[in-house]
C-alpha cells in the first residue's frame, strides 16, 4: 500500500518540516491565522509570518494554499487529514519552484518533527475494519455514480489510498476509475449499473500500482467498508 502522505522531509531553512499535502476544512484545517498575497507568496513568507508576526504566534503549524494563501494554528481542525501528495501542485506566487498547496489543499509545514495528529471526518456505521469489492460500475447519467469527495494522482493512486482517503472524508463506499481517479459516497446513483463485461470493464491499471484495477473509462471499480 502507497501511503497517502510522504515521510516528512526537513527544510532546509531553519526549524520547518513538511508534513505533505492535507485535505482542508470548513471551518479551516489551520484557523488561527490567516494572510494572503498573489505575488510574493512563498513558504518562508508564510513561516514568518505564522511564526513572528501573525497575532498569537508563534504558531506550530503553518500552511499554504491556492499558490497565495498562508493559514496557521496549533492544530489541525478535524477531518483534515493527509491526502495524495500530487493533490498539492500550486506554484507559489512568489517563487514558481515551491509548492503551495492547491485547490482545498495544504502544503503544511510545523515547527517540530513529528507530524500533527489528525481526526478524519465521522462515517455512518460505527467502527470499520476491511472493504470488499462490489464489482464494475457504470458512471451515472447526468450525475456521479459516487459523488461525496474525489481525489485524484498520475503516480499515486491505488485501491489501498482511495480506501483510505475515502474513510477518512467520512465515506464507506467508494470507487477507483480511470486509473487515477478516486470517488467516494455513502450511496450510490441509481443510473449507475453493474457491469457483465468483467474484466474488460474495469481494467486500466492503477497509476500507484500496475498489479491492481482502477476502473476504466466512465467505469469505476467499487468497494464497501464493512
Amino acid at each position: 500500500m502507497k501511503s497517502l502522505s510522504l515521510l516528512s522531509a526537513i527544510l532546509p531553512f531553519a526549524t520547518a518540516t513538511y508534513f505533505g499535502c492535507h485535505t482542508e476544512t470548513s471551518p479551516k484545517a489551520l484557523a488561527s491565522a490567516f494572510t494572503s498575497n498573489f505575488t510574493t507568496m512563498t513558504i518562508e513568507l508564510c513561516q514568518q509570518f505564522c511564526t513572528v508576526d501573525a497575532p498569537g504566534a508563534p504558531y506550530a503549524l503553518w500552511g499554504l494554499e491556492y499558490s497565495g494563501e498562508c493559514y496557521c494554528a496549533n492544530a489541525l481542525t478535524a477531518g483534515s487529514f493527509p491526502t495524495f501528495e500530487t493533490d498539492c501542485s500550486a506554484h507559489c506566487a512568489g517563487d514558481a519552484t515551491e509548492t503551495c498547496g492547491g485547490g482545498n489543499r495544504l502544503s503544511l509545514y510545523g515547527s517540530g518533527t513529528t507530524p500533527p495528529a489528525f481526526t478524519p471526518q465521522p462515517h455512518p456505521g460505527g467502527p470499520v475494519t476491511a472493504f470488499s469489492p462490489q464489482g464494475c460500475w457504470t458512471e451515472g447519467v447526468g450525475v456521479r455514480a459516487l459523488g461525496g469527495a474525489m481525489a485524484a494522482s498520475d503516480t499515486l493512486m491505488t485501491i489501498e489510498a482511495c480506501a483510505s482517503f475515502c474513510l477518512n472524508s467520512g465515506f464507506l463506499r467508494f470507487g477507483t476509475e480511470y486509473a487515477r481517479e478516486c470517488w467516494c459516497d455513502n450511496t450510490q446513483a441509481a443510473s449507475s449499473n453493474l457491469t457483465t463485461n468483467v474484466p474488460s470493464d474495469c481494467s486500466f491499471a492503477c497509476t500507484g500500482n500496475s498489479g491492481e484495477v482502477c476502473g476504466a473509462g466512465d467505469r469505476l471499480s467499487v468497494y464497501l467498508w464493512a
